[in-house]
């Protein structure tokens, strides 16, 4: 139960997802089930910094599932999860060519 481990119905900073990733790693679980049924809101960067860890996570053999997500809560997480895809897929094969790489 998120609310349990958050102080508010909000989760709005990259800082509370570092503290929930690190719990969840160093859980004995190694299916989790997240349920944000308490959860009026979630910052971009909670959900983001999330999914980062949740990929680490993985690489523990830990599953992490939502449940109960609200309808904005629900599209703002997927739209992080493609954000997270379409950047990760940028190789230097595809930019090896450029004469400039603006950041």
């Amino acid at each position: 139960d998120l609310a349990a481990f958050a102080t508010s119905p909000n989760l709005a900073t990259r800082q509370i997802a570092r503290e929930l990733a690190y719990a969840l790693m160093h859980s004995t679980e190694k299916k989790i089930t997240l349920d944000f049924s308490k959860i009026e809101y979630a910052s971009r960067s909670f959900f983001d910094e999330l999914n980062a860890a949740m990929s680490q996570m993985a690489l523990l053999g830990k599953t992490v599932e939502f449940r109960n997500l609200n309808e904005d809560l629900e599209k703002l997480y997927n739209y992080v999860k493609e954000t997270a895809r379409s950047n990760s897929s940028l190789s230097y094969a595809s930019v090896a060519n450029a004469e400039m790489i603006t950041i």
